[in-house]
């Protein structure tokens, strides 16, 4: 490393004080050469290759994180209190109540948050439905029928769906509040159904037991919160309907 002659001066006696300036002006060349010399040297120092068995297991070990993260099935997913299925059917002109069934189709199953969204952003929209189509969105075990055995004793809350422009938000809404156990008594909740109709669109929610008044009131008004609706609600028993070709009378309203 070269110095400067105030530093070289303070390191030699007082006798050599003379000469010091020159002889330090060829060391600085020397020194300069040199320093150049080595830093060439080191520049041109080949770097020293990495074993080949580590190079091997580095490179492994980066190809295994890359199939892991390319992987859907190591994602995190967050698991859903039930397994939900949807189902869609389509009526052509009046119902049958004995072949309507005959066109019910189960499109798809989910459990996670993150398929729920998946499903629900490429769903169509209710507000595009065609008329005489429904969605049923029901509980993986439960089928959108009457006669089964977690419908039979149970009804359904409707609301109309006044405001078309609204019914896509209310529709999903409504469903985010089955899937993901916010309604009180949600235990007794069997499904979420969407029907579009010439005289009218119509959302309702499925209960288990007509008769537990308390539990069957307090979704009622859960339901017209989370629709925002003022209008009184009417709640009406399944084996009525079965029992009956007319309308069937509401036994419980909010």
């Amino acid at each position: 490393m070269s110095s400067n002659n105030n530093e070289v001066e303070c390191l030699v006696e007082p006798t050599s004080k003379i000469s010091i300036t020159e002889e330090n002006k060829q060391e600085n060349k020397e020194t300069t050469t040199t320093t150049t010399t080595n830093t060439d040297n080191k520049e041109e120092q080949p770097q020293e290759e990495q074993p080949k068995e580590e190079q091997e297991q580095e490179e492994q070990q980066e190809e295994e994180q890359e199939q892991q993260t390319e992987n859907p099935e190591n994602l995190i997913k967050h698991p859903l209190q039930n397994r939900w299925s949807l189902w869609y059917d389509y009526q052509s002109g009046k119902i049958n109540p004995e072949h309507w069934v005959d066109s019910l189709k189960k499109v798809i199953s989910f459990d996670s948050v993150e398929d729920f969204w998946c499903v629900f952003n490429n769903l169509p929209n209710v507000s595009n439905l065609k008329q005489g189509s429904s969605y049923h969105l029901f509980k993986d075990d439960i089928e959108p029928k009457w006669e089964h055995e977690s419908n039979k004793r149970g009804g359904k809350w409707f609301v109309m769906v006044k405001d078309k422009s609204r019914c896509d938000n209310q529709w999903l809404q409504s469903v985010m509040a089955c899937v993901g156990e916010t309604f009180d008594s949600s235990d007794e909740i069997c499904g979420i159904v969407y029907n579009s109709r010439k005289n009218g669109d119509k959302i309702s929610v499925w209960t288990k037991n007509a008769h537990d008044e308390k539990a069957t009131k307090d979704i009622g008004y859960c339901l017209k919160k989370i629709l925002e609706v003022d209008n009184t609600i009417s709640y009406t028993p399944h084996e009525d309907v079965m029992r009956t070709s007319k309308g069937a009378k509401n036994l419980y309203e909010c």
